[in-house]
């Protein structure tokens, strides 16, 4: 699978001083070939058809990774998944379908969307919808409804974010392989 774009996104850090061929960012490596280019760690699709590498994430609110969610308007551009390349890996070595176990995922429209974690844990995936605390603002009837590509998705109102929200979830599934412990996950069965 070739890359259908590119997202230009600054690399984290400075390498500059590090004769290494692995670059440390904080809690994942990126490997560094011997002409100086990173190698992509993560990878995204749009829509769920549209795959692409992401070189990396800067920091700040003007980001690539921000505009691109803020772009998700629940029809055209509804949905963005984030998944971590097997080391050492291009998009083109993969299956997206056969390698994108784990993964952070959002559906819906800029001002109003859904967010996703899986992870492997054992043998067994587990599927969650991320949340603020408290748990569905201690109004456990309360629901909200996201719509995407024709499709609704029933969550609780502490359950759907804003584009600027849910690209601070992505960043820090970037650089930590999961969700600050600052959010609640409600387990889905899928």
């Amino acid at each position: 699978m070739t890359p259908t774009a590119s997202l230009d996104i600054a690399v984290l850090g400075d390498s500059r001083d590090r004769d290494s061929r692995w670059e440390g960012n904080q809690s994942h490596e990126r490997m560094v070939d011997p002409g100086g280019r990173v190698i992509p760690t993560h990878a995204l699709a749009v829509n769920g058809r549209t795959w692409m590498e992401l070189q990396s994430i800067e920091k700040g609110e003007e980001n690539d990774l921000t505009k691109l969610l803020s772009r998700l308007d629940g029809s055209k551009i509804y949905s963005l998944i984030l998944w971590k390349l097997p080391d050492g890996k291009s998009i083109d070595q993969t299956s997206p379908k056969r390698d994108a176990t784990e993964y952070m995922q959002c559906a819906g429209s800029a001002d109003r969307m859904t967010v996703e974690v899986r992870r492997l844990k054992g043998k067994k995936f587990e599927h969650f919808v991320v949340g603020r605390a408290p748990n569905n603002g201690g109004n456990p009837e309360k629901r909200e409804t996201i719509y995407w590509d024709s499709v609704e998705t029933v969550v609780a109102p502490n359950e759907v974010f804003s584009s600027a929200e849910a690209a601070e979830l992505f960043r820090s599934y970037y650089r930590t392989g999961w969700v600050p412990s600052s959010y609640v996950l409600r387990p889905l069965s899928i």
